[in-house]
């Protein structure tokens, strides 16, 4: 099995949540969602 790392950038605070600065986390937020498996946010 290939491992992937997948890197989602975003911003910290509530001011930034659903804004175009935060997209990255939240694709990543939507993979994770659609994708069984191990996931390691470390």
């Amino acid at each position: 099995m290939k491992k992937f790392l997948i890197v989602g950038l975003g911003n910290v605070g509530d001011e930034y949540i659903g804004t175009r600065h935060n997209i990255g986390f939240d694709i990543l937020d939507n993979l994770i969602s659609n994708f069984e498996g191990d996931f390691k946010d470390e």
